[in-house]
């Protein structure tokens, strides 16, 4: 639902504020029509008919024109505030871009928020109800549907796609393919038009003795609206790829599928295995081609080419990320380093990059940032940025052990070269947060002509 301005021919009926707490107008018009609407330092316009915009300031007043067929109405637009329990971040440094990510505050129903360079809310969406604040969100300007937002994961939600006003587009089924709830991670393939998932499995040994958590990674078409594919860490345990495991244990703890399609060794999912501190290739065949971190098969190295301690792997790892480079051998590989159970007893987390050199078989320390005081064992997230910086996602999880009490989550845009942070917002430690993504402005609201003036 939207909030309705007022047509010159007849009236338009205003309707009450979203209950999805859409920061939006809905103008009916039978154009050709111009909508205008000025308010918050901002001028939003657009050329059309039936209007519906999204991303306007809560709280603010508008004042709008609408010039169409039936003449030119003006007419006010007063938008409701957020809820008391969304607050807006402490903002340092400025960025043009929008950002988008999870929150849970104060028990709190989970939601979607979107805010501004200078932190103001932009656009919120509470999300179904669940335990887990894991819960991954993405915009996607071009998906079956239209703009929508997909969420997914956390201890219960399938890859959901929902609407701007909050409307559900598509969702996976409630359980996942082998009957087992859905968990950390959920995105979106446009050049398959597929959706991945990740959700659980129970697994046993070749023999059928004992039993523990696995996982299943599973697409879905959305159009058809049905599964097209799965493979199971029990197929992975069967064909020797993974490790059996203890009786009861969560042997892998699977947060994060990507696909590569452009893998020199041929298109492949990448899955991290935040137990093993591992980061496996999958190929479509379902074979474990080669692991890196602990164990695994690439030696260590640092920035000057010297060996690695063991304790300088990644471990209880999340959101890693591939990236190609110009030597079609080395793969960057960008990952939010926790830290948890690191061997040699060291409390910190940060964010790195691994230079992975297939033909060589190594893993080269090429970038790693952090900052005093940081340490959270659960959650987070890095991102390559097309400008060349890294947003690093510090999430925070406060009913989860180990985390420190007093240290909020932050998201930090990073140069690179210096270390420099270029833009951050912080958070209050009552706060839960998952991950984080940016969001072109004129990819959310066009109609913003104050951030996208073309």
């Amino acid at each position: 639902m939207w909030l309705a301005g007022c047509a010159p021919d007849p009236p338009a009926p205003t309707a009450d504020w979203s209950t999805w707490g859409a920061t939006g107008i809905s103008v009916p018009c039978e154009g050709p029509c111009t909508l205008t609407c000025s308010g918050g330092g901002e001028q939003w316009e657009e050329t059309g008919s039936d209007f519906e915009w999204t991303g306007l300031l809560p709280g603010f007043a508008y004042a709008c024109t609408l010039d169409g067929p039936g003449g030119v109405a003006a007419f006010p637009v007063q938008l409701d505030p957020p809820p008391s329990t969304l607050a807006a971040p402490v903002i340092t440094g400025t960025t043009s871009d929008l950002t988008l990510f999870n929150q849970v505050r104060d028990g709190d129903f989970p939601r979607a928020i979107l805010v501004d360079g200078a932190g103001r809310v932009r656009w919120w969406m509470d999300l179904p109800d669940d335990p887990n604040v894991g819960i991954e969100v993405a915009f996607l300007p071009d998906s079956p549907f239209g703009r929508v937002v997909l969420a997914g994961g956390g201890d219960t939600v399938p890859p959901t796609m929902f609407t701007l006003d909050g409307a559900v587009a598509w969702s996976a089924p409630l359980l996942g393919v082998a009957g087992g709830i859905w968990h950390h991670d959920a995105a979106w393939l446009p050049d398959v038009g597929l959706v991945v998932g990740l959700s659980e499995q129970d697994n046993h040994r070749p023999d059928g003795e004992g039993t523990w958590t696995g996982f299943a990674v599973e697409t879905h078409d959305p159009t058809l609206d049905q599964r097209t594919w799965s493979w199971t860490s029990q197929q992975g345990v069967d064909n020797g790829g993974l490790p059996a495991a203890a009786n009861g244990a969560d042997a892998y703890h699977a947060n994060s599928v990507q696909w590569v399609p452009d893998d020199p060794e041929g298109e492949a999912w990448w899955l991290s295995l935040k137990r093993l501190n591992q980061v496996v290739r999958l190929d479509p065949a379902g074979a474990v081609t080669w692991a890196l971190g602990v164990g695994g098969d690439f030696a260590l190295l640092r920035a000057d080419g010297t060996p690695a301690d063991a304790s300088e792997w990644f471990y209880g790892q999340h959101a890693p990320e591939a990236q190609p480079t110009a030597d079609p051998n080395i793969w960057s590989v960008y990952v939010h380093d926790n830290g948890m159970d690191r061997p040699n007893g060291a409390l910190f987390s940060r964010a790195m990059r691994l230079d992975v050199d297939r033909a060589a078989s190594t893993a080269t320390i090429g970038w790693e940032w952090t900052e005093e005081g940081w340490y959270e064992p659960v959650f987070g997230d890095v991102d390559l940025l097309a400008s060349g910086d890294v947003l690093v996602t510090m999430g925070h999880c406060p009913q989860c052990p180990g985390a420190p009490p007093e240290r909020g989550s932050a998201i930090v845009e990073v140069d690179v070269p210096t270390g420099d942070v270029l833009w951050r917002a912080d958070f209050t430690p009552e706060e839960s947060m998952y991950r984080a993504q940016r969001i072109d402005p004129c990819a959310w609201y066009p109609q913003n002509r104050t951030a996208c003036p073309g």
